[in-house]
């Protein structure tokens, strides 16, 4: 099936595209106010508040979608590029093109004196889209994680504790189908959906609250919040996942107070847009289909080099 190429707007075409309010869009740092900010021109602008909806709390499926990590494997760093080319040399402000090898990495801040900035972990992706107000990646079936070792906690014993990191990475392979990861500009969650290898979408959603998602040289960066929704079906059932787990983090002082607080409120307002089916469970996700030639790629030099901020 021939599909029409998307297209791409260059720096200036998205600033002026920007200004238009269509990018507007609210910042969900912690500590920071309530404004938006156009992603073209940086113009800031204070945003309406609204109230967030209560939670419908359900028992949760014990794993994301049906794609899980497979049994970990634990070795020194692996040093390959992808396509004979160092992906650190590429700008960070720079949008990615359709079928770009990337890396979505999960990095941890400083925790004086428990560890230092570092990745938590790291996957490469394909890019599907990257117009400067959307992205969206595709994690094709038997990419290899790469996760922190150390001493965990929590309610299923998968929580790193304070200071528990003991400085290397384990590897694990993604079992099941590829999934497909939606996020929208500065907002503080990515919405995942699996599709098979013919093309077959899951009636399922899953969402992942999470730091806004930066540009590095690699792709991109984030921060897992813990906390995550599961929406099945036409009627857009929504589960909330790992509550508890947030806690235990709260707790134990792995998440902050404030970011916890911006997780549950993010919930509550993506249970109301899967309520109304709003975007981007509405959305025409045939758009964002994989090439079916796409296959895991390996994480390139550089990707546990996290750098300041």
């Amino acid at each position: 099936m021939n599909r029409p190429k998307r297209s791409f707007l260059n720096h200036s075409e998205r600033a002026k595209r920007s200004c238009m309010d269509v990018l507007l869009v609210r910042r969900w740092l912690p500590g920071e106010p309530n404004e938006g900010s156009c992603a073209g021109c940086g113009e800031v602008r204070t945003l309406g508040s609204g109230k967030g909806h209560a939670r419908r709390r359900e028992r949760a499926p014990s794993a994301r979608g049906t794609g899980t990590l497979g049994d970990e494997e634990t070795h020194p760093r692996q040093r390959v590029g992808m396509h004979g080319r160092r992906l650190s040399r590429m700008t960070r402000h720079e949008p990615w093109v359709r079928g770009d090898v990337v890396v979505l990495r999960n990095v941890k801040e400083a925790d004086p004196p428990h560890h230092d900035r570092h990745v938590g972990y790291a996957h490469t992706a394909r890019v599907i889209a990257d117009d400067g107000e959307v992205v969206v990646l595709h994690q094709p079936p038997k990419t290899l994680h790469r996760e922190r070792n150390g001493e965990r906690g929590g309610p299923r014993g998968r929580n790193m504790v304070r200071g528990g990191w003991d400085g290397t990475h384990s590897e694990r392979e993604w079992r099941g189908d590829g999934v497909v990861l939606v996020h929208r500009w500065q907002q503080p969650w990515s919405v995942w959906r699996w599709v098979d290898a013919d093309g077959v979408w899951s009636s399922h959603f899953y969402v992942n609250f999470e730091r806004p998602w930066t540009r590095s040289p690699l792709g991109f960066d984030t921060e897992d919040w813990v906390l995550d929704l599961v929406i099945t079906g036409d009627e857009r059932t929504v589960t909330v996942k790992d509550a508890d787990e947030l806690e235990w983090c709260v707790a134990a002082g792995t998440i902050s107070t404030d970011v916890a607080e911006l997780a549950r409120r993010s919930a509550d307002e993506m249970t109301a847009v899967a309520d109304r089916n709003g975007w981007p469970f509405d959305a025409d996700w045939s758009a964002w289909l994989p090439d079916a030639a796409w296959d895991a790629r390996p994480l390139p030099v550089g990707w546990d080099e996290p750098g300041a901020r």
